[in-house]
């Protein structure tokens, strides 16, 4: 039997935001687990980071000045069973998977943190 390692990144999470009340805003049907692959062997570095999935406020657009022109930007809604996704954790193979239990579980704990109270992306 094959683990899927983002189906149990996804459960361990799951378990994270039914057991710790300070993420109780968190709505598993619109977070992505995903992972991505480091090639550095060094054993410091970015282990997870946090995509969020709008812009400032929750907004699917914004728009930046640079060298006095205005740029528009948008960002497409991404869905999975048709509800929209806010955020996507991704978890830097196979780095993250030399640290030990304790740093697993303080790593995706630092993650959540990232969400907006608002969870609104």
């Amino acid at each position: 039997m094959k683990l899927n390692f983002n189906e149990a990144m996804r459960d361990l999470i799951f378990e994270i935001v039914q057991t710790l009340e300070e993420f109780s805003f968190i709505k598993m049907d619109q977070i992505a687990v995903s992972a991505s692959y480091c090639k550095s062997r060094n054993s410091g570095g970015l282990l997870a980071y946090l995509l969020p999935l709008r812009y400032r406020d929750g907004s699917p657009v914004t728009k930046r000045e640079h060298k006095g022109k205005t740029y528009h930007y948008g960002i497409a809604p991404l869905t999975k069973n048709e509800c929209e996704l806010l955020y996507i954790v991704y978890f830097m193979l196979p780095r993250f998977l030399r640290l030990s239990f304790q740093d697993k579980l303080d790593t995706v704990i630092h993650e959540l943190y990232h969400i907006s109270p608002q969870f609104n992306g």
